[in-house]
């Protein structure tokens, strides 16, 4: 996937440009951070859809992938390096990747926000002022070029333009527009193709985290939540049948949540069109999990044709047909890897494969760790594990605006 490519890279060097090393990576210990900042970031549900939540390199605070840090970069410049041991700073960063573009919603491939909370309007002044050395020194020395800037959002403003063709492929350059107001600077960085151009759709998303800044909130993690953005694709082709954001199975069996969830519109056979992740527990350093994957009837009568190995296949497997009220159901069980001889005492694992009106859904068990990701060892790997979920499969409904 190019676009994830970009956003990875795009994301990996504005966490650096905005973060740097923290103290805790000069053996000083870590460093005291405010949360204040947190409540002054751009909010997920501020861009149009289409967004997800990347990862950042700064250390997670109270919410998933956002994070906090101490500003501390290796070899500051003397005027960088006067207003960092003066004030110690800390700030907050997000990072947005848009994974597809809703219709009559334009944006920016990435979107980033960051926003600091200083001692004093003097001090925030000193971090405006620094903006330029902190950036350029952040990103390997490159010097930003600073344009006027068409609007002054806050008490006062600056704009630069960074060259990202590299990474976007692009000849349109990333925008970074930093502001102050009051004793709180912020910054929002639009890159890649976009329309409106990325200086444009960077002021545009200075205006709505200004929102933020002059009136704080905390920022909740229902914010955060992009576990159902990727089932909101237009492009998608197949209606979305789930098992809802919480699934209480009954029957012995434990409860699921939706972790996260991917769409794909790749023309690849081997893509489905939407994945979706099942967890017994948010904690991933140990649960087991389902997983499901929707196709389209054509995809999946081609996916056959060809003769490759069909999502849920097992060895030496043997089915259960299950009818249901809109539909069928297949459950499967069988052995994972053909290593293992037919007969054998070995684990058995379970899988459903359900026909549904305009898609099909191919369910699967996982059991993952800190380290690891494999077949299902949970309730869930049993035929009842089965059935339960293909007989739980219920449209999902577009939440209302």
């Amino acid at each position: 996937m190019p676009w994830l490519v970009a956003a990875l890279a795009g994301a990996l060097l504005l966490s650096i440009a905005l973060g740097g090393a923290s103290a805790a990576s000069d053996g000083r210990g870590p460093a005291k951070v405010s949360t204040k900042s947190l409540e002054r970031l751009l909010r997920l549900h501020d861009l149009p859809g289409g967004y997800h939540v990347l990862e950042t390199s700064f250390t997670e605070i109270q919410l998933p992938s956002i994070g906090c840090e101490a500003i501390d970069p290796a070899d500051p410049e003397p005027r960088l390096a006067r207003f960092l041991a003066r004030y110690s700073p800390s700030g907050c960063l997000a990072i947005y990747s848009r994974v597809f573009e809703m219709p009559g919603q334009p944006g920016p491939d990435l979107a980033a926000s960051g926003a600091m909370v200083l001692p004093s309007t003097a001090a925030a002044q000193a971090a405006l002022a620094s903006s330029r050395e902190l950036l350029s020194h952040l990103f390997g020395g490159e010097v930003l070029q600073e344009v006027p800037a068409p609007e002054t959002v806050g008490d006062a403003s600056r704009l630069f333009r960074f060259d990202t063709e590299v990474l976007f492929g692009s000849e349109e350059p990333s925008a970074i527009f930093v502001w102050r107001s009051g004793n709180a600077v912020a910054a929002v960085m639009a890159s890649g193709p976009s329309s409106p151009p990325s200086e444009q759709a960077a002021i545009a998303l200075a205006k709505l985290q200004q929102v933020h800044v002059a009136a704080p909130t905390p920022y909740t993690p229902q914010e955060a939540d992009d576990s159902e953005v990727a089932l909101e694709d237009p492009a998608l082709e197949v209606p979305v049948h789930w098992l809802g954001r919480r699934f209480a199975a009954r029957r012995g069996l434990p409860t699921l949540h939706l972790y996260d969830s991917v769409s794909s519109t790749e023309p690849r056979l081997s893509s489905s069109r939407a994945f979706l992740f099942y967890t017994d527990r948010r904690n991933l350093e140990h649960a087991d999990g389902v997983f499901l994957n929707l196709w389209t009837p054509r995809q999946w009568r081609r996916l056959q044709a060809s003769g490759k190995s069909l999502a849920g296949s097992l060895h030496c497997e043997t089915s259960h047909k299950l009818s249901l009220p809109a539909g069928r159901a297949i459950i499967y069980s069988g052995y994972e890897g053909r290593q293992i001889e037919c007969g054998s005492r070995a684990p058995r694992k379970f899988s459903a494969r359900v026909y549904l009106p305009g898609v099909v859904v191919t369910a699967e068990t996982t059991t993952v760790c800190a380290v690891c990701f494999g077949p299902g060892r949970g309730s869930y790997n049993s035929f009842k594990g089965m059935a339960t979920v293909a007989r739980g499969l219920q449209l999902r409904v577009t939440p209302a605006p």
